[in-house]
């Protein structure tokens, strides 16, 4: 089974919800995913704590991650990493934004 299977659909819609970090760890729970930190997902919703907005590079890891989940279509922690390193290594980098409007 290939590692990137077929793009989802565009026109597919991917949810965030981000939530203050105590009602975070009290909706993990109830989901009962223990082993996160700072997301998890419910099919098309991806949940992300409010401390994942506390810095670019933590913003950058989580959602490029739950992207990578999106993108691969699985669960396997170890696929959306890999595909999440594309994601970041594409992302522009503050230097690069600040470059491209001279």
């Amino acid at each position: 089974m290939p590692l990137f299977r077929d793009l989802p659909n565009l026109q597919q819609t991917m949810t965030f919800v981000i939530l203050e970090h105590n009602k975070f760890m009290h909706s993990r729970a109830a989901f009962h995913a223990y082993r996160t930190k700072l997301a998890y997902s419910n099919l098309t919703i991806r949940y992300l704590s409010s401390h994942v907005l506390g810095d670019r590079d933590k913003a950058l890891w989580v959602v490029g991650h739950e992207l990578g989940h999106f993108m691969i279509r699985d669960g396997i922690e170890g696929h959306a990493e890999f595909a999440a390193e594309r994601i970041r290594w594409r992302a522009p980098r503050p230097a690069a934004l600040l470059l491209s409007k001279r």
